[in-house]
This record gives structure tokens, sequence and C-alpha cells, in this order.
């Protein structure tokens, strides 16, 4: 824990904290040389788009002599951020929802039949998959990213962007209004030990305003030891 510099929980905690770091960096028989700030830049601008409702991009930041010379990393022009709201859910996973539409989603185990590789093979053997539904406004295109672990969880990251109606030009102009609309990105996450997938996206498809997204189990599937790094598309 590494807490405000002067606070009372940093004062508590923050000598600690710098030791076990230092001690990490000692045990660490492979040493790489790494530039501090841009690692910092880059990790900020990777993990905002989980927790802010708008992502910091990377060319968003001043210049490297800039922070340098105060000491400080800061943005080139001063920006709005706003927290998404954090919901813990029954299974004591923390989802961030942000401030607009918001996509409802399940997923659950199902069999599918299974494609025969071999002519000895029997014609009704299943193949277990992941499969994950997702309700969509119409008119959206959903980027699905890749993959990724953090902790002991799975992550399979979703965005896309519902937009208004041409009509009214302004939501302020609406006598009510209940609907929500704005960028959206779902992040659907569950125990890796639970459900070893594979990480290649078995099948995706949108019907009737419902994404549909298939991946293969693989029980002989290692637990990986991947962290968060910045989202592909695919």
């Amino acid at each position: 824990m590494f807490a405000a510099d002067g606070s009372d929980a940093g004062n508590f905690y923050n000598k600690y904290t710098l030791n076990f770091i230092e001690e990490q960096y000692g045990d660490n028989w492979k040493k790489e040389a790494f530039d501090v700030i841009k690692e910092i830049k880059s990790k900020i601008s990777e993990y905002s788009r989980r927790y802010l409702e708008q992502k910091i991009e990377s060319n968003e930041f001043r210049s490297d002599e800039d922070d340098l010379n105060e000491k400080l990393i800061k943005l080139k022009e001063e920006k709005e951020l706003s927290l998404k709201e954090c919901i813990i859910d029954e299974m004591g996973f923390q989802t961030f929802k942000m401030n607009g539409f918001e996509p409802q989603y399940n997923y659950f185990i199902n069999e599918i039949k299974k494609e025969k590789e071999k002519e000895n093979e029997k014609e009704n053997e299943k193949d277990k998959i992941l499969e994950i539904r997702v309700e969509l406004p119409g008119n959206v295109v959903p980027k699905i990213l890749p993959v990724k672990y953090m902790g002991e969880n799975t992550i399979i990251g979703i965005e896309g962007e519902k937009k208004k109606d041409k009509a009214p030009k302004n939501i302020d102009d609406n006598i009510f209004n209940s609907r929500d609309f704005g960028k959206f990105f779902v992040e659907i996450q569950f125990k890796t030990e639970d459900y070893k997938i594979k990480t290649e996206l078995k099948k995706s498809e949108v019907k009737k305003g419902i994404l549909f997204l298939q991946y293969d189990i693989d029980p002989e599937k290692k637990e990986e030891k991947i962290e968060l790094k910045e989202e592909d598309e695919i």
C-alpha cells in the first residue's frame, strides 16, 4: 500500500512500501534499463480505460522534458476526469460502470456437436464452450478485445457506442427521457481456474440485437500469468 505523501496513512505505510520495492529490485537478477516516466504514462493511459469515463491517450501528456523540469507528470491541457461507478457483484467481482449506456450480459457453459477429425470418433461427442450473450442497441458494431488476465481473473472486454437519435437534436429538448447514450466499455470477468478457455475467439455474431461470443473450453490449459497490456482491436 502506498498512500498520499504527508498523510497519516502515508507516514505509516510508505516507508515500508518503498523498502519492499527496493528489496524486490535487489532480488531481480535479470535487470533491464527502462524509462520510468514513459512507463508511468503508458500505465496511466492503459488503466484509464478501466477506471475513467474517457481514456487518456498517450499523446495527451506533455513532453518528458517538461515533466522532469517540474518533477510532475501532467497533461498538455486540463481535462475533466470522471471516475466510473464501481460495483461489486454477488461473486465478489469489481466492475466499473460508465454514466451512460451499459449493455447487460450473461455467460454459461454450452455444449455443441463436436467436429469430427477422425473417422473413429463418435457422432454424439460434444465440445464444451463458454458462451457469452450481450444485449446491444441497434446500429452498433462492437469491438471485442483480446482475452486478458489480471491476477486470478480472466477478462474479456467489449466496447462500442450507442449514438443518440437524430431528433431531438439536443437531449435536453426531451419532455421526458430515461434512455442512456454514449460510448460503453464492459468487462466480462471470471475466475481463470474455474473456466479455462482458449484465447482465440471461436465465434462472434450479432442476431436480433444480441452479440453471441463463443470460446472453447481447454481443460488442459495451464494458468497464464499475463499482465494487462494496451488493448488491441480484433
